[in-house]
């Protein structure tokens, strides 16, 4: 057996092992946990899925590693490897905590060791001959267990106060020692065998508090043990000391104190008031003044200066004293209120003067009738003045007491031209020479009248009304008004006439049409020939029956020649063509029309030339065909710049003809900084395997593909990286379910798609058919997302507003579309039976962040077609509501996977006809305008 420590008296002393460090910080992280969030321009974005944001898509690259576990004590750290984009669960190479074991170790890696065993405790041991010896606590470290192991003789003092085990009366406690205080706490502490026996009142009758509170109890120990208190509670105090009950209610040692009974006081008032004695209220909370009956009281009386009532106040309910008047007008005079004689009232003092005779003016009843100057003539109408100045008044009191017309004439003023007189002088309108006869305007707008008086009034105009300028025409005339004539039109300048050849100079004058001309003849024209001069004259070069875009003898030049039998000239450039059949050889194959190759994949690593177009023949290319394997199709097929890959199918559904079968998860084709040349994908049929096409840095068209019933995992159509930019027209994504976030990923990329449709592609409720992050750039036109589950399009956080115009939405699980920090411009588009809202955003919205003109709602799962803070923010459609075209008997028809009005709707033309102008891109199956109208939604398309 192994001991934790080499002798007893050390483990009782110190203990073991470290066990009182302090605790190191963990290493690395634990677990294989990580936060959910969308890797966008290399930070990591935040992502609720609950919310109906996307998934994680990618969280690290395959291969990489990162530390996880803990370094503390036994335990070792130990790394994560990133398996398919995501870091592992599992800690490998880790060492993790244990139980804590009596070892000396830290097993449990927290920083302490064999913490909760009490080591070096008393404890009773058998000896070496079966003999139940004192012992203590101990590590036995070869089983982890605790021991007891023999302490040998006396010497040990476990609580270190220098009295040793074998004479301490508590060898575990320092205050339990032979000559310690014997303190008031139930232990034998100077260890002389008696328990507290200095203090003799333990246990004893004792009492606290004063009057109504005292209360009995018993003494006991106190709580720091140097002596003894007595248990009791004091009892709650009365706050208020009660009148006249002879005891202590407030506990203060004092009865009744406050309360001054029996000393002598007066009650009553005025003549009733009597003598008497301070008594208790009948509250017993103060004392009252208590005496004889007072004598009854009798009515207060005015002017004896006694308080006859015995209310306590004199003379009260008379008014004498206070100023009064007598008499009206001229006769009134100012007094007092007096009492009267019998001392039950009052009355006023004064005496009015006799009445005068009434005079006109000075604002006075002399004859005390209580009217003013009151003359029959005064107040009748008068006037005063002529012209402008004339008054009207009427007739009032003049300064001899006689009635005057009180209006006073206005004072003349500058005399207007308005038919009327200012200056108060009897004549209208005088100094304006009014009809003397005038002009107005130069040139061929110069027309006659006469003088008038302006609207200001202030001066005299000519009525003469110029005729309107023209545009100024070269013919000698000022057509413009503005005081020249034939200005703008260069006249003697030099100008030239003709094309190429037969250019000749000569010098600008007015032509017979009233436009300047050129007096310059051109020579004859030539017969065009290929010598990049236009020598027939009529302003092209080298068009001698050739089109240099298509021409493999003249492609983008004349002269220039496409090389090689199998070359051809298109766009103005040459392309070497190779061919692959599925009846192929990729051992015997040189690509040609003749013997074409079998691989895609080996007919993009064999194609020699910097611009390649692959003609594709209809049938199935894949990784499990019946070739050598050096012949397998193997995916991703890296592409290269200018490289074109071209299915032969025939009609409508030609795509449908050329079938790829995919791998895993594995993305068909790869673009990795390519820039000159866009790459393009044409009648192509994808089926099973993973994205398309995976781009980085790259630019690609997409025309007439056809990708459906997909189920890989990560099955994206397009994954676009790092400014990409790609166009997809006329092309189909159906029933490609995947756990992939998004059918076509962009991140910090560009996104183009014309004429497309999405159709019942089956993925997470938070998942998206269009994904726009890290400032992508979305556009939409006449395209249809149609029964996908999940959101048709989501735009996060993007610097261009995403534009959709012309498209439709119909039956999608979640919004159709959803804007997190974006802006969008969206027009005659049809939103219709999509769960949630039709268009959800994320944040608080302005009139500047969405522009809906001529666009439908209809059916939604919410009652409101917007979530957001619409502010003012309306549909430009018909009536303008929440569902605009609810009403509508003919609502909407899914027409081969497409979702539109149906003929007849009268919404169906309410399209902004200026958005149609401005894309020109509204079609239906025979590419013309529906009655020559703009229509709402995506043309209708076929499977």
């Amino acid at each position: 057996m192994r001991i934790a420590c080499l002798t007893a008296i050390a483990v009782a002393v110190f203990g073991c092992g470290g066990a009182d460090e302090e605790q190191g910080g963990a290493g690395g992280e634990a677990g294989g946990g990580r936060d959910a969030g969308v890797l966008v321009d290399g930070a990591t974005i935040g992502l609720d899925a609950g919310a109906g944001g996307p998934d994680i898509l990618r969280e690290c690259e395959d291969g990489d590693e990162r530390p996880c576990g803990s370094d503390e004590g036994a335990c070792q750290m130990g790394v994560q490897v990133c398996r398919q984009g995501l870091f592992g669960a599992a800690c490998e190479g880790e060492v993790a905590p244990i139980d804590e074991l009596c070892n000396e170790l830290d097993d449990d890696c927290d920083g302490r060791a064999d913490e909760g065993y009490n080591l070096g405790r008393s404890c009773k041991a058998l000896n070496d001959r079966n003999v139940e010896v004192d012992g203590l606590t101990a590590c036995d470290l070869e089983t982890g267990m605790v021991v007891c192991i023999e302490i040998e003789g006396c010497e040990v003092d476990n609580d270190s106060d220098g009295v040793t085990a074998c004479t301490d009366c508590d060898d575990d406690d320092p205050d339990n020692t032979p000559g310690a205080r014997e303190l008031c706490d139930g232990r034998d502490n100077d260890c002389d065998g008696s328990v507290d026996e200095i203090y003799a009142d333990l246990e004893s009758l004792c009492y606290v508090g004063d009057g109504e509170c005292r209360r009995a109890g018993t003494v006991v120990c106190a709580a720091d043990g140097l002596g003894t208190v007595c248990d009791a509670e004091v009892g709650a105090a009365d706050p208020i000391e009660i009148c006249g009950d002879d005891a202590d209610n407030d506990c203060d040692g004092l009865v009744d104190e406050g309360f001054p009974l029996g000393d002598a006081c007066r009650v009553g008032n005025g003549v009733c008031e009597v003598d008497g004695v301070l008594v208790c209220d009948q509250a017993r909370t103060g004392v009252i003044c208590q005496g004889d009956v007072p004598a009854p009281p009798s009515p207060e009386r005015c002017g004896t200066g006694l308080d006859e009532d015995c209310d306590g106040a004199v003379d009260e309910g008379f008014d004498d004293g206070n100023a009064c008047v007598a008499g009206v007008g001229a006769c009134l005079q100012r007094g007092r209120m007096v009492c009267n004689e019998a001392g039950n009232g009052t009355e006023c003092d004064a005496v009015p003067t006799a009445p005068g005779l009434e005079l006109c003016g000075d604002a006075t009843d002399n004859d005390c009738d209580g009217e003013t100057d009151e003359l029959a003539e005064l107040g009748e109408p008068c006037t005063a003045g002529v012209g402008e100045c004339r008054r009207e008044g009427e007739m009032v009191c003049g300064a001899n007491g006689q009635a005057v017309c009180g209006a006073v004439p206005g004072d003349p003023a500058d005399e207007l031209c308005d038919g009327r007189d200012q200056d108060c002088d009897g004549r209208n309108d005088e100094g304006f020479d009014l009809g003397a006869v005038c002009f107005e305007g130069v040139g061929e707008c110069r027309a006659e009248g006469r003088r008038v008086c302006h609207a200001d009034a202030q001066r005299a105009e000519c009525s003469a009304q110029p005729r309107a300028p023209r545009d100024e025409r070269c013919d000698d005339l000022d057509n413009d008004c503005d005081g020249r004539m034939d200005e703008g039109f260069g006249l003697g300048g030099p100008c030239n006439e003709g094309f190429g050849l037969c250019v000749a100079d000569g010098r600008v004058i007015c032509g017979p049409d009233g436009e300047a001309a050129c007096d310059a003849v051109p020579a004859e024209p030539q017969e065009e020939t290929c010598d990049r001069i236009d020598n027939d004259c009529d302003g092209g070069v080298d068009e001698v029956g050739l089109y240099l875009y298509d021409d493999p003898l003249n492609c983008g030049m004349c002269g220039n020649v496409c090389p090689g039998e199998d070359a051809i000239c298109q766009d103005a450039n040459c392309y070497r063509v190779y061919y692959v059949s599925p009846d192929g050889s990729n051992v015997l194959g040189d690509g040609g029309p003749e013997s074409p190759w079998r691989s895609i994949t080996h007919a993009v690593t064999n194609a020699e030339g910097p611009l390649v177009i692959i003609r594709v023949r209809p049938g199935t290319y894949g990784p499990d065909n019946d070739l050598l394997p050096t012949e397998n199709e193997a995916w991703p097929v890296p592409l290269r710049d200018g490289l074109q890959i071209v299915g032969l199918g025939e009609g409508f559904d030609r795509a449908s003809e050329v079938e790829l079968r995919g791998e895993g998860d594995q993305p068909f084709f790869t673009l990795d900084n390519l820039g000159l040349l866009p790459v393009r994908l044409e009648a192509l049929a994808f089926v099973d395997g993973g994205s398309v096409v995976r781009m980085v840095q790259s630019e690609a068209s997409l025309y007439d593909l056809l990708v459906q019933d997909k189920s890989a995992v990560s099955a994206s159509f397009v994954d676009l990286r790092e400014d990409s930019s790609v166009l997809i027209e006329r092309s189909r994504v159906l029933r490609s379910g995947s756990r992939s976030s998004c059918a076509i990923w962009s991140n910090a990329s560009a996104v183009t798609i014309i004429r497309s449709t999405f159709v019942e592609n089956r993925r997470n409720d938070a998942d998206t058919v269009l994904c726009l992050f890290g400032n992508s750039e979305g556009e939409v036109v006449n395209s249809a997302f149609v029964g996908n589950q999940g959101y048709a399009i989501t735009a996060w956080v993007n610097r261009a507003p995403l534009r959709i115009v012309h498209s439709s939405f119909g039956e999608n699980s979640q919004a159709a579309v959803r804007l997190v920090g974006s802006q969008a411009f969206i027009a005659n588009s049809l939103f219709a039976w999509n769960g949630n809202y039709g268009i959800q955003t994320d944040e608080v919205v302005t009139p500047d962040d969405v522009e809906l003109r001529g666009s439908l709602f209809h059916g939604h799962t919410n009652t409101a077609w917007f979530r957001g803070n619409r502010g003012n923010i309306d549909i430009n459609g018909p009536g303008g509501s929440e569902d605009n075209i609810g009403g509508d008997p003919l609502v909407f028809s899914r027409i081969q996977f497409n979702l539109r009005l149906r003929e007849g709707s009268p919404a169906i033309d309410a399209a902004d006809p200026a958005v149609t102008a401005e894309w020109a891109i509204e079609f239906d199956n025979d590419g013309s305008i529906r009655d020559g109208a703009p229509d709402i939604g995506a043309f209708e398309f076929r499977r």
